[in-house]
Parts: C-alpha cells; structure tokens; sequence
C-alpha cells in the first residue's frame, strides 16, 4: 500500500508560478512526519525555514519555524479528530489544508494453505468498525515478513469477490480456483465504505513469498480511508498505469492524469488514515 510521503506529482505546472509542496499522511500508528517542498520550472526541491501552524481539532500542535525539510512531531495523530495545517515561505503563495482521521475497521484473519497446490488462502471475517461516517473506502494489502523484520509487498492479491473495486483488477495465470479465481489486484484491494456493512468475509492469495529458506509470517494490512486519501491513491493509481514515452504513437494525444491534491494554494496531500494489522502464520 502506498504510505510513503515522496513527492509524485511529476507533471510541471503550466504556469510559472512556483508553489509551496508539501506531503503528510496522518496516521495513529506513526508519529506526525509532514515533508515540504518547493515546486518550481526546474521540478521539486525540498525547503526549510517555512512558518507552519499544525493543529488538532482547534489546538496548536506546532507552531513555528520549521528548520528542516521534514517537520517531525512525538504527537501520534487520534481517530475521528481534525487536522488543519497553515504553511507560508518568503516569496510564495501561503498553503492550508485540513482532513480527519477515520475510525478503525477490525476484522479476524486466519491462513489456510494447501500442499498441494501451493495456494495460502488469507480469511477475513466479523468486519465490523464503529464509525463509518468519514470513511471512504477500505484498502487491504499484504506484507511477507522475512528474516524477523524485513517486508516484502505483495504485489498481486488474487481474490473473486464482486465488492472489491475493480479499480485494479489484473487478468491471472494459471489455474483457476474456485474461492478465489485466476485474476488479481495489482498491490491492494479496496472495498468502497458503502460495500462494508455486507462484506461478511474475503478470501483471497496475496502469494507470499519464502526466500532463501527463511521462515516467514504474513501480514494484513487493513486501512480506513479518508476522501483524501482515497481520492489520492486512485488518482496516483491511474497516472501509475497511463504513463507513455516519446516512442510509443499515443503519446502524441496522451493527457496526464493529474494526482490529487487538497493543498489550498500549493500542490501536495494532507490526508488521514487508519489501520490495523492481522499477523497471520505461513506453512513451508
């Protein structure tokens, strides 16, 4: 799942008008990290010695000049609180953003694997979560653990369930089964917040991978989605998938997807997740 906070929005702007840029993904299992850029006719530099107010639900987190390209807080954001930041640089326009942090989903996770076939069927049942008001969708992706502590993204999660978007769907190799199909989702699954009440269970092969004879655990990452955060990932999704080169005979009509910004003035993200993690054990 895409939780990094690098700057991906490679299409220049068409006017000459440099801009504040600035990254954050606000979620309760991380402390507060916001990056900050500048974006100008030469690309995205990063910046230091912004003035930037950061609050939660009215309070003042931060207040101050920001030393460093990375404003770096010990505060874990909340669930269902409100997050607004204010930033303003010597020479530019000044930026402001806002979102909330979604409540939490829970579910149970068990693995079942088959010898035979080489196939680790991941089970999630008893969804449940408290608050669906400011979730958007729900992102579920998997991780191999290796050698202790390393993850290994697994980047094809075949399943068959028609409320999973379609988004991402892949066309599979191989033979198909009958729970879980011959076609995959390419990095993460997302199920919209309208599909959650009736989402009783998923089942679907995320191929974790053993390397090296390690031992391995899985893990599932299950994250709420705020509208931002959603709204950025599938537009970020598309550009992924519709980038051409010079070569290619479309590219003479090819439109850039523009990734999804809530930066009032600038370019950048500002959005709130949750998540939980189901530790599941894979067989040799």
């Amino acid at each position: 799942m895409v939780l990094s906070c690098t700057v991906d929005y490679d299409v220049k702007p068409k006017t000459d008008a440099a801009k504040i840029a600035l990254n954050c993904i606000l979620n309760p299992k991380n402390p507060i990290k916001v990056y900050f850029f500048t974006v100008e006719a030469s690309g995205f530099h990063g910046v230091n010695g912004l003035n930037v107010k950061l609050s939660e639900d009215g309070e003042t987190l931060f207040e101050g000049r920001c030393q460093d390209t990375v404003l770096i807080l010990d505060t874990t954001p909340r669930a269902l609180a409100t997050y607004r930041i204010e930033a303003s640089l010597e020479g530019f326009q000044p930026v402001w953003a806002e979102t909330s942090i979604p409540d939490t989903a829970d579910c149970n996770a068990s693995l079942v694997s088959d010898e035979t076939s080489f196939v680790n069927k991941v089970y999630l049942t008893d969804f449940k979560t408290n608050n669906l008001n400011q979730v958007k969708a729900l992102y579920i992706s998997a991780y191999s653990i290796l050698n202790g502590d390393s993850l290994w993204h697994c980047d094809a999660l075949y399943a068959n369930n028609s409320l999973i978007d379609r988004i991402n769907r892949q066309n599979g190799i191989g033979p198909e089964d009958e729970e879980i199909g011959n076609a995959y989702y390419d990095g993460f699954m997302r199920v919209k917040a309208d599909n959650f009440p009736i989402l009783d269970k998923l089942v679907f092969d995320p191929r974790f991978g053993t390397y090296y004879g390690q031992d391995t655990r899985g893990i599932i990452s299950i994250i709420t989605a705020s509208d931002d955060y959603d709204r950025y990932i599938r537009s970020l999704y598309h550009q992924s998938q519709d980038i051409v080169y010079d070569d290619i005979l479309s590219s003479i009509i090819y439109q850039p997807v523009r990734v999804f910004s809530n930066l009032n003035g600038g370019l950048g993200i500002f959005a709130g997740v949750n998540e939980i993690r189901r530790k599941v054990n894979i067989p040799h």
